[in-house]
């Protein structure tokens, strides 16, 4: 309400502007009178009390003034203009109401955002807290977006929107690509040669991983949740420093689908460290691995329209004791102390009913799923094993700590509660 209030709904710009260049003319007016009523005309007067001291004896200087003892030293002082402070106090409100009025129109059109020009915006997103400095940072996106901003500029708005926008951890562990991730555009990545290339299309939505909780298994969903990709980057050296290099790509300048400008690589700062334990910290204890195992409760899973088989994990709503950890996981199939097959997953505490695939050969010795399906319940040469994964844990850039533990199913366990499909 007051907000609004502000921006005189009641006026027309026409009248609004008007009334911006009247109290442009009569501050002016003002402002000449000043100076020309607080002329010297020649007389000697005091810079301080204005009294009369045509009577000086100006070789002599310096002397007090007669009248309130300031000390005169030289006769520029005697001759200076008279600020009256009862007619600049005016000229300053009027300056201030007509620079108001004149950019009026403006704010109502684009917002009040749409008047600083771009180094201003740079600056204030560079020094201001993310929340204070949001909407100057979406101002600055939607002149870079708009196509109209020159390249040297459009580089120099890249370069600061880039570090606000894009999450990544301070440090990360030496040999391992850093995870990146973005909540407002596309950010996609490529391996090459065994180089993860991290790329920023501005033009592009995020990339959201869907996942669905349907009643029964793969049923029309009941529920979806959404969270940003995170895409992997290989950290690279720029300068002295380490870095992860962004390519971002934004629309052309001639508004063509297809074309795009040149791709510009920002270099966000990262410390590289030993360990993945210098970057999270591990948390392990009998009652934690009691409550992840209660959280996930891993079953096997096989569809009855396909061979297609995994693990299906049901945890919705961590508890209230591993709400903060980061989960990742590697589920083991292990038959006399080999291990068959593994698979990875990343929980992150939103993803009910997730299905995480298993090969349907066991290459490294020549069992398959149909050898785990014809096993007994009671066997004790097959175990399923859940350990933690650091590394699919690293991976969530939201929390600092990740466990640590592990715990055994037997298959009794393991084919519990089977589900298939309908």
């Amino acid at each position: 309400m007051g907000s609004s209030l502000f921006m005189l709904p009641g006026l027309p710009d026409s009248i609004v502007v008007a009334i911006a260049i009247a109290c442009g003319i009569l501050a002016i007016a003002l402002l000449l009178y000043t100076i020309w009523t607080g002329r010297s005309r020649g007389r000697a007067r005091c810079p301080r009390c204005w009294y009369d001291l045509s009577a000086l004896d100006t070789e002599t200087l310096p002397q007090p003034c007669s009248e309130c003892g300031r000390i005169i030293t030289h006769t520029r002082q005697l001759h200076r203009l008279r600020w009256r402070r009862w007619t600049l106090a005016p000229v300053g409100l009027l300056a201030l109401a007509g620079a108001y009025l004149a950019v009026l129109p403006a704010a109502r059109a684009g917002g009040w955002m749409s008047l600083p020009p771009n180094w201003a915006l740079r600056a204030w997103v560079n020094v201001a807290p993310q929340d204070v400095g949001e909407p100057a940072l979406n101002e600055l996106i939607d002149r870079v977006l708009d196509t109209g901003m020159a390249e040297g500029e459009a580089r120099a708005a890249i370069d600061v929107i880039v570090p606000r926008v894009v999450r990544l951890r301070p440090r990360w562990p030496k040999g391992l690509p850093a995870a990146v991730s973005c909540d407002k555009f596309t950010l996609s990545s490529r391996n090459l040669a065994g180089t993860h290339t991290a790329t920023l299309n501005l033009a592009g939505m995020p990339m959201l991983r869907l996942s669905l909780t349907p009643q029964p298994m793969f049923a029309s969903a009941e529920r979806f949740w959404t969270e940003s990709a995170v895409c992997l980057a290989t950290p690279a050296r720029a300068g002295d420093a380490d870095t992860v290099p962004i390519q971002v790509t934004r629309p052309s300048p001639w508004r063509l689908e297809s074309a795009a400008t040149k791709p510009h690589t920002v270099h966000l700062p990262i410390q590289l460290v030993d360990s993945i334990d210098e970057v999270i910290t591990p948390v392990q204890s009998p009652e934690i691995d009691a409550l992840v195992r209660t959280h996930l409760s891993p079953r096997f899973f096989r569809s009855n329209h396909s061979e297609r088989s995994g693990v299906q994990f049901r945890g919705w709503r961590r508890p209230d004791a591993i709400a903060d950890l980061a989960i990742g996981v590697r589920v083991e199939i292990i038959h006399n102390g080999t291990v068959l097959t593994t698979a990875r997953w990343r929980d992150d505490g939103n993803a009910a009913n997730t299905l995480l695939p298993l090969p349907a050969e066991f290459v490294t010795s020549g069992h398959t799923i149909r050898d785990l399906l014809a096993a007994s319940e009671s066997d004790a040469a097959w175990v399923v094993r859940v350990r933690a994964d650091p590394e699919m844990a690293l991976n969530d850039l939201t929390r600092s700590k990740y466990w640590a533990g592990s715990f055994d199913m037997t298959l009794a366990e393991f084919f519990s509660r089977r589900v298939s499909s309908p």
